[in-house]
């Protein structure tokens, strides 16, 4: 499944600030600002907001990293989306898309024996295009209110497994070729070492930042065993 960052992980920083100032802000106005932000006063601004097909969520497939196939087993696929932009993004991306190991569920047969688990989260590749002929922007923040650079483009969270093609190993270099030997960071160190500055054909544009969030399994916190009688309760 998808995930998006929260309020803590893409803040933690002004987080940290907010609390050591005991929740004012302090003489940091940036942090006053994020303070208003936490309640509800400021909003971010959305600029240039994907519609209809951009932002529906499509079904994909990964292998992931934290259990291990045999050397060849393609048996444990696990279930995941993407949106249409990170789709458009990855179609864009030539052969370099093969080392993702992400495979399109398009159909009943290929959706036939994946795994569902809404705990998993998988590794994601957040891919940012900009034109060719890109220029630097200035905007002010509507969460800090401060002003900083941009270059318009557009981002898509591309989710990766095992299995791909052309992975290199992180540390010699060498080629990967089984499954289970083919480890999160042997893909994420290949997939930014092809796409950073890769001409993409839709958008037809240059791949400007990769940004990599390891995949997770979430935890299932399990019950107390139910002890034979319940406990005494008092009114």
């Amino acid at each position: 499944m998808a995930r998006r960052p929260g309020t803590r992980q893409r803040f933690s920083k002004l987080i940290e600030k907010f609390k050591a100032s005991g929740g004012t802000g302090g003489n940091d106005q940036a942090v006053v600002q994020f303070g208003n932000y936490l309640k509800g006063l400021n909003k971010a601004n959305v600029t240039r907001k994907p519609t209809g097909n951009a932002i529906k969520r499509y079904r994909a497939k990964v292998i992931p990293f934290g259990l291990t196939p045999s050397a060849t087993a393609t048996d444990r696929f696990f279930a995941c989306t993407f949106t249409g932009q990170a789709y458009a993004i990855f179609e864009g991306l030539g052969t370099a898309k093969n080392t993702f190991g992400l495979e399109i569920v398009g159909d009943a047969p290929s959706a036939a024996g994946v795994n569902v688990d809404d705990n998993f989260f998988p590794a994601l590749a957040r891919v940012k295009v900009v034109p060719t002929t890109s220029t630097t922007s200035t905007r002010i923040s509507g969460i800090t209110k401060v002003s900083y650079k941009t270059v318009q483009g557009r981002t898509g969270s591309i989710p990766f497994g095992r299995g791909g093609t052309g992975v290199k190993d992180a540390q010699t270099q060498s080629a990967e070729v089984a499954i289970n030997e083919i480890d999160e960071q042997d893909v994420a160190t290949t997939i930014i070492s092809l796409l950073k500055g890769l001409v993409t054909t839709s958008p037809a544009g240059v791949v400007a930042s990769v940004t990599i969030v390891p995949e997770s399994f979430v935890p299932v916190a399990l019950a107390s065993f139910t002890p034979s009688s319940p406990p005494t309760i008092t009114l």
